[in-house]
């Protein structure tokens, strides 16, 4: 049970920073999401869902996601009616929230799917069913990344419980579900739960799942938070995957308020948060891609346990790799055209093409366009010289973020991904 420790009136703050994270600063530093954050990383394009129990986006927190039209659907799989339990309020608001001066979520820019698949009241198998009928819509209606802030071991009287032993990452529904959704692309990211200091112990379904990215809990200081669940899965598998604050992360309060919580549910979708940031710098990345980025780049990569997993998170690391992962691909080629890679990149204020073109080339293009396909310079329009062809060109005024550099010709269009800081 994730436990809600203190209600907090938010305080007004100020620092050299481009947004006031207020409270969420502590949460968002200790993941290294700050960076990303302010080069324009907060998960614009990106489509992210909930399954959980219920949701209040009238809250301020989502002012902003609701006026931008990006809440894109919100649906009951449960089938059970009304419920109070507003667990997945909390957990939405850590990872796509905005309030300046008090919450921020890495994924505030993203856009959001919302499942009710969770009958707070009782613990029964047929919220498994509802689970899998929440991700499988998620699927359909195009979700990039599913959190899962929900743990299935035990279950009421009389219906079908798990053992430690089916923690094998092939018995569990919603282990199945979560892992055939990553099969398909979608990545799962998942509270590995609060059994820590319980006879239990273990992670939870569907937390024992090989392709999903099952995520501890630290405290503000990153000390493993005694509550959070352990691996490893039955099978040997090392779990968690990585950790993330879940010890007095501060959420949003259902009706209005804010408060400090503890719980695996909030470090989940905080490191959700950050594949937003992962999939905007490189959407191309699959499933089980970010996952080992995730890993790699963690504050223990190369001594992974099953207390922290590959350790605390590292979101600007993970997203310097996935712009790296994408320029390490061959350079691009068209017709005697090659577009080298830009430099430097990420860049500031400035930054270098090149292309090389062959005699007599026709006239060409080399455009740059935002992730919403405008054109936001053009460096080069005309006939380029036969061979080496070197423009330096400004980004002063652009804001910081992911573009498209594109060079175009008659023939055709190659182009790379280019990040202003």
């Amino acid at each position: 049970v994730d436990v809600v420790e203190a209600v907090f009136t938010p305080l007004p703050a100020a620092g050299p920073l481009a947004l006031d994270y207020g409270e969420s600063e502590t949460q968002l530093a200790l993941m290294n999401a700050i960076e990303p954050l302010e080069q324009g990383f907060n998960g614009a394009g990106v489509r992210i869902g909930f399954l959980d129990t219920t949701y209040d986006f009238d809250h301020q927190v989502f002012e902003r996601l609701v006026a931008e039209n990006r809440l894109i659907a919100v649906i009951d799989t449960t089938g059970q009616g009304a419920q109070s339990n507003t667990h997945g309020h909390t957990v939405a608001s850590t990872a796509v929230g905005f309030r300046e001066g008090t919450l921020i979520g890495p994924c505030w820019g993203g856009e959001v799917l919302a499942a009710t698949t969770e009958f707070a009241p009782s613990e029964t198998n047929q919220e498994e069913d509802a689970f899998v009928a929440g991700i499988e819509w998620m699927e359909m209606m195009g979700a990039d990344i599913v959190n899962v802030s929900l743990g299935y071991s035990t279950f009421d009287a009389g219906q079908r419980s798990y053992t430690t032993a089916d923690l094998d990452g092939d018995t569990g529904v919603t282990t199945r579900a979560a892992d055939r959704a990553a099969q398909r692309g979608v990545v799962v990211v998942t509270s590995a739960g609060n059994e820590g200091s319980s006879p239990w112990q273990r992670i939870t379904t569907p937390a024992d799942g090989d392709s999903v990215i099952t995520v501890g809990a630290v405290t503000a200081e990153g000390v493993r938070a005694g509550f959070s669940s352990t691996g490893p899965t039955a099978d040997g598998r090392t779990k968690p995957d990585v950790v993330a604050q879940g010890a007095s992360t501060v959420i949003a309060r259902s009706g209005s308020g804010y408060a400090f919580a503890n719980g695996t549910s909030f470090s989940s979708p905080l490191t959700a948060g950050v594949v937003c940031q992962i999939l905007q710098a490189n959407p191309g990345l699959s499933p089980i891609e970010v996952r080992d980025l995730l890993r790699s780049t963690a504050s223990q990569a190369n001594n992974p346990d099953n207390l922290l997993g590959w350790g605390i998170v590292n979101a600007a690391a993970a997203v310097q790799g996935a712009i790296t992962v994408d320029n390490e691909v061959e350079t691009p080629a068209l017709a005697g055209f090659t577009l080298n890679a830009v430099y430097p990149n990420p860049f500031a204020e400035r930054a270098t093409l090149s292309f090389e073109a062959p005699a007599a080339a026709s006239e060409t293009h080399v455009r740059v366009y935002d992730l919403l396909g405008r054109v936001v310079a053009e460096p080069f329009t005309g006939r380029p010289a036969p061979g080496l062809n070197t423009i330096q060109f400004d980004a002063y005024d652009w804001p910081a973020g992911v573009y498209l550099l594109s060079l175009e010709t008659q023939n055709g269009t190659v182009a790379q991904q280019i990040v202003k800081r």
